[in-house]
């Protein structure tokens, strides 16, 4: 799955998490800089201030200070190629729909006899013979200021931030009888990334992903969820087949994308109301 850099102002604390959403019609963004500049970039981080990209043109991860950076171009920039992208591709799916081609040519990949997923990035499940995409949800990172607290107490040269991985609503909208028997992703960021599965815990009007630490710059993150890894096989060209290890009890849950050892944002959330037995 494509990964486009999101713009994010940086705060004064830093972030080991990367803001990279996926599935965007766009397979790049640009970081602007405040000299009329740009880099096309594939994802970045802001550490400190610093931002950390990683360049698509050199292939490989550069640094800037942030302060070079203009926060407001870039989101106004990508917002707009976005939109144009997204219109291009409405466009294009209006012009097949009319066209007088077989239909079957643009149903997608097919991944179970006559199941066929759409031709699009995505998460998805199979519910009553049907390919069912999980809805797609932009986590939050905030610092847990308890902790940051706790750690200005602490006589000791090296202290630990924790940033806490959150999804707005209590509950997930897309709700499942039993454990799905696996998941179905289309792309994927890139070749080492990895899916799992992490139970959400439910904080009032959030749903917690997770706990990342972090050392005082922001680095060595160590990641707390509770996951049920998944199996991955390939389904069809580009179409991943994910087996969790184990059935999925009642609650709520998403599956999320590791890179290496950075989380990316962008997940798909989904509730579980009954059994634990897999649903064949």
């Amino acid at each position: 799955m494509a990964i486009v850099a999101s713009a994010q102002q940086p705060s004064a604390n830093p972030q080991s998490v990367i803001r990279n959403p996926q599935s965007s019609p766009t397979a790049r963004q640009k970081l602007v800089m405040k000299d009329g500049s740009y880099q096309f970039v594939r994802g970045y981080q802001v550490v400190g201030d610093r931002v950390r990209y990683y360049s698509i043109e050199r292939d490989e991860w550069e640094e800037v200070p942030a302060s070079l950076v203009d926060w407001k171009a870039t989101e106004a920039t990508n917002r707009n190629e976005e939109t144009e992208a997204l219109g291009r591709a409405q466009q294009a799916g209006k012009e097949y729909s009319e066209s007088q081609a077989d239909p079957k040519q643009f149903l997608g990949p097919e991944i179970a006899p006559g199941v066929f997923i759409p031709d699009e990035d995505g998460i998805y499940i199979l519910k009553a013979g049907k390919a069912v995409a999980l809805p797609r949800q932009e986590a939050r990172a905030r610092v847990d200021k308890g902790r940051v607290a706790t750690n200005v107490l602490l006589p000791v040269p090296l202290l630990k931030n924790r940033n806490l991985v959150e999804i707005p609503g209590a509950r997930a909208q897309l709700r499942l009888d039993a454990s799905p028997a696996a998941f179905y992703a289309h792309g994927r960021a890139r070749d080492d990334s990895r899916y799992v599965v992490v139970r959400l815990k439910p904080k009032g009007d959030v749903r917690r992903v997770e706990a990342i630490l972090t050392n005082i710059l922001g680095r060595n993150p160590t990641h707390s969820g509770e996951y049920v890894e998944l199996k991955s096989e390939t389904a069809a060209p580009n179409v991943f087949k994910l087996t969790p290890a184990q059935p999925l009890g009642a609650g709520e849950y998403a599956v999320i994308e590791f890179l290496g050892n950075d989380l990316n944002l962008y997940l798909w959330d989904f509730g579980i109301d009954k059994g634990t037995e897999p649903k064949r």
